[in-house]
């Protein structure tokens, strides 16, 4: 499978700058982590709440287990998530890898991530249109070359308006790729990096809320987009 040129170009920028590892994450509170080979998965230690599990794309050059937290917190209400591992930490390496993971677990899933993970993401909805329940994207939106305008299921955009790097004029742009049900949220205060629990990134605004209220916010705003399904 041939990326387009605007994949390509995220690359290259992205093997220029820096990796952000994981912050060492909390003890978990309503779920379980267990770490696989390209994968790992939060699963809650009480009944689902749905039985459609998020599966989710990290962003360009960060570790899988940054999104640990971040997730868990939404897992631990009840929700399945499984977050992929892919090579150089980098989703468009490996285009296919959510949809094969999604056959090999079998169940039903929204489709989600974020940053170049979200991008990614869309891109697996464009390529398999019936294979997922849902779109989420964090920071995020398809590729030119990939749009989902004529897509028929749901669709949940949320991005802060701290973030340096998705910025607002770059979604009012790229509005037109996602179809007319798409659901678009702003977190006031919210920046890029809160979306996972990696540090400051580089060219990233300022947050002016806690990375803890930003995955409330998150959590709160996945349980609502879950009960539309």
């Amino acid at each position: 499978m041939k990326a387009p040129l605007s994949f390509l170009v995220l690359a290259l920028l992205a093997l220029t700058s820096c990796s952000y590892l994981p912050s060492p994450y909390p003890t978990p509170v309503g779920y379980t982590v267990t770490d696989y080979a390209d994968y790992i998965e939060l699963r809650p230690t009480g009944a689902l709440a749905s039985p459609i599990g998020l599966m989710f794309w990290p962003g360009g050059l960060v570790d899988p287990h940054a999104y640990v937290a971040s997730l868990g917190v939404f897992a631990g209400r009840g929700y399945r998530v499984v977050i992929a591992k892919v090579t150089l930490n980098l989703a468009i390496t490996q285009i296919g890898k959510g949809y094969e993971l999604a056959q090999r677990l079998q169940g039903d899933w929204v489709a989600g991530g974020h940053s170049l993970g979200g991008t990614t993401a869309a891109w697996t909805v464009f390529d398999h249109p019936t294979a997922f329940k849902g779109l989420v994207l964090l920071a995020s939106y398809p590729a030119d070359s990939t749009p989902l305008s004529d897509w028929t299921g749901p669709v949940i955009s949320i991005h802060g308006d701290q973030d340096g790097l998705a910025t607002s004029d770059k979604f009012t742009s790229a509005n037109t790729a996602l179809p007319t049900q798409t659901q678009f949220l702003k977190l006031t205060g919210g920046n890029h990096a809160q979306w996972g629990d990696y540090g400051v990134q580089s060219g990233d605004g300022i947050a002016t809320i806690t990375k803890e209220a930003q995955w409330d916010y998150l959590a709160q705003k996945l349980v609502d987009f879950w009960s539309t399904l």
